[in-house]
């Protein structure tokens, strides 16, 4: 896990050299979901905790102030629309990392129209008021914390209380 996350350092570290704010952050984004939906990638490990780990822990938090850095950057130059906050990308990292496992085996790419339809949608030039504002990023912690719910297919119920089937 230590090697996906220099990886992902790495991406973060090249993104932030180019000039470009749109380009870095947006060659950032598809080629961090590239590399989570590689098959020899981690699902989820840009919306994992690692709090068992030190050392993954520090990468994680070098990696987000790249991101922060990255976001604010692209914002600050009107390269992406003025509401995109650093918290919006959890949405596109939890959606390629299902999106990547429920279709490797039938259409491999089909993670990139994703990630392609979610770029277009933080660029400035279209951008509408959104309903909702972003989330902290203390609520980010707190939703990463929250243990995963159960599938309902996966339990019966038996008399009042609910058990895995």
């Amino acid at each position: 896990m230590v090697e996906r996350l220099n990886e992902q350092l790495h991406l973060a570290e090249e993104a932030l050299r180019n000039p470009d704010r749109w380009k870095g952050l947006s060659g950032y984004i598809m080629a961090s979901c590239a590399l989570e939906a590689d098959s020899r990638g981690y699902l989820n490990l840009m919306t994992t905790r690692f709090d068992e780990s030190e050392t993954l822990l520090a990468l994680r938090r070098r990696i987000q102030v790249h991101i922060e850095e990255l976001v604010r950057e692209a914002r600050d130059t009107a390269a992406v629309r003025s509401n995109f906050r650093a918290e919006d990308l959890v949405f596109v990292f939890l959606a390629n990392s299902r999106i990547a496992e429920m279709t490797m085996d039938v259409a491999p790419k089909s993670w990139r129209r994703n990630v392609e339809l979610f770029l277009d949608g933080i660029r400035p030039e279209r951008a509408t008021p959104l309903t909702e504002p972003p989330m902290k990023p203390s609520q980010v912690a707190r939703a990463m914390m929250r243990p995963r719910l159960r599938d309902p297919r996966r339990t019966e119920r038996k008399g009042d209380k609910v058990s895995e089937a």
